[in-house]
């Protein structure tokens, strides 16, 4: 037993993870169902009169809708991701989904890892679906960096003669490095300096994020829920995200920000914003029991972590960690989102992974659109799903740094290939006519295939029991394998409406089991 013990952990770290990986789950492999988001507000812009769990109730109600109409009874747990809470209130992720009209049973938690909390909120649903212990999981994130408060640490002991020092909490909870004791802006000079990226390298590179943003308007414009914010004159509905249309024309000309002579500046850097996005999680196969047909499916995760000044560069330490969890390698990603917190994390990122920056940030990022910090993991997340299908691309990996040092990661596999106009019907809400005469039935085959291998790298699984892998597999079996889970995750689906009472009869299901247990 201690050898065979010794022989598991002596094997290389991404076999290992790839035999763990999510496609060998069958049934209960992790998808994505839908996705919304709120337009992404400018700060102290049309949506700062909102507070993050008003934003988060209007994300996640827009995603519940598009997932065939979930209510709170149909969920399991909901996960939100928020960094700067104060002056918020208790639970916030409990209080957005009260907002979303989910009830007040449903289990909610707030998730903090600083930039990466929406991404992490996903990585937790899906670990809980693979599990076994969740079926309906809805992930997401939000912030209301407009609302942040401003504090007054010398209060509570009582002010003393003398002026009193208040804190901006926007900076002090969420852009500042408390090790170095800087402005995490100083970090990314620390990273272009020695990386080799030029004030023009970054100013070329916000420019191109702009221009991808605009041109993909009509992509945008489909994960987006228009939002009602009630005003003075009445109510106006928020329907486009505000830092697209800015005025762009003077980017080269604006002053360093974070030191003399330096080369990050307020344009080519991400935005404060207010904003924020939800996604609904099922195991493939309650996806299939509700008729649904996923954006994608969930296939790795991981988080790295580098020391906190060189946050900057930890997504391409964690990109590799959720390729390998999928049996992936870095030459198969067909689609990036590397989240943009800088113009040089994005071109530092891709600089050291050696990804194709055309495959980067295809429809801009956090520079051109704007970061609600706590929304944006969730929001690349959401956006690579539906970008990999909108493109026909088979596999993306979505990456975020984050404060302290960290980063996560999270690979995804298209579960088709559609038109932009069906992914606004899809996205939105709206079925496509299925093909008449479609009644294929549900079968695991691809995902038995993918648990017998442990990568793409990896060496034939054999067809004769007992015989060991001798030669490497070729991509066109990996193709052939991806085509395979395509035609699982699309044709599979049966072609029943969604039934809410699917997950109730489940839960009664359970509920006898238990019964039975707690009588043996």
């Amino acid at each position: 037993e201690n050898s065979s013990y010794l022989r598991l952990i002596a094997q290389p770290a991404a076999n290992t993870m790839a035999a763990r990986g999510l496609l060998a789950l069958g049934e209960r492999a992790p998808v994505i169902v839908s996705y919304a988001r709120t337009p992404i507000g400018a700060f102290n812009g049309a949506l700062s009169s909102l507070t993050a769990p008003q934003l988060g109730a209007e994300a996640i109600k827009a995603a519940c809708a598009r997932a065939g109409g979930l209510g709170g009874k149909d969920v399991d747990e909901l996960f939100m991701g928020n960094v700067i809470s104060a002056g918020m209130g208790q639970a916030p992720a409990t209080q957005a989904a009260i907002f979303a009209g989910l009830g007040e049973e449903l289990p909610s938690t707030t998730i903090n890892k600083v930039c990466a909390s929406g991404m992490k909120t996903a990585m937790l649903g899906a670990a809980q679906i693979a599990l076994g212990l969740r079926d309906v999981v809805i992930c997401g994130g939000m912030e209301s960096m407009s609302k942040v408060p401003h504090y007054m640490p010398a209060a509570r002991g009582g002010l003393r003669l003398g002026d009193g020092k208040i804190v901006d909490g926007v900076v002090f909870d969420g852009l500042w490095d408390p090790y170095g004791d800087q402005h995490m802006g100083s970090c990314a000079e620390k990273c272009a300096d020695e990386m080799g990226f030029t004030r023009d390298d970054q100013d070329a590179y916000a420019e191109e994020s702009y221009a991808r943003a605009r041109a993909a308007a009509e992509i945008h414009a489909c994960e987006i829920a228009p939002v009602d914010v009630k005003t003075r004159k009445g109510v106006t509905t928020v329907t486009d995200d505000e830092e697209p249309g800015k005025d762009t024309a003077k980017l080269r000309s604006l002053r360093s920000a974070f030191k003399k002579d330096g080369t990050v500046t307020a344009a080519n850097a991400s935005k404060l914003n207010d904003g924020a996005a939800a996604m609904v999680l099922m195991s493939l196969g309650a996806a299939k029991a509700a008729g649904l047909t996923p954006l994608a499916a969930i296939v790795g995760f991981g988080d790295a972590q580098r020391a906190p000044v060189d946050f900057t560069i930890a997504p391409a330490l964690a990109v590799p960690k959720a390729l390998a969890h999928a049996g992936y390698a870095l030459e198969d990603v067909d689609n990036h989102e590397i989240n943009e917190a800088f113009s040089v994390v994005a071109l530092a990122n891709a600089k050291i992974l050696g990804a194709d920056m055309a495959k980067v940030n295809k429809r801009g990022g956090a520079v051109s659109l704007g970061h609600p910090i706590g929304c944006s993991g969730a929001r690349i997340v959401g956006a690579l799903a539906t970008g990999l299908a909108a493109d026909g691309d088979e596999i993306g990996v979505a990456s975020i740094c984050n404060g302290g040092g960290g980063a996560s990661a999270m690979a995804s596999s298209s579960s088709s290939s559609s038109s932009n106009s069906a992914i606004c019907a899809r996205q939105r809400g709206l079925t496509a006519p299925k093909p008449p005469g479609r009644t294929a039935t549900f079968s695991c085959s691809a995902f038995a295939s993918f648990s017998s291998v442990t990568g793409p790298r990896a060496a034939h699984a054999s067809t004769t029991a007992g015989t060991q892998p001798s030669s490497p597999r070729p991509s066109s079996a990996r193709r052939a394998m991806i085509a395979s889970l395509r035609a699982v995750l699309v044709l599979g689906m049966t072609s029943s409406p969604y039934r809410p009472s699917y997950v109730r009869s489940r839960r009664s299901a359970s509920r006898t089991a238990n019964a039975s247990f707690l009588r043996l």
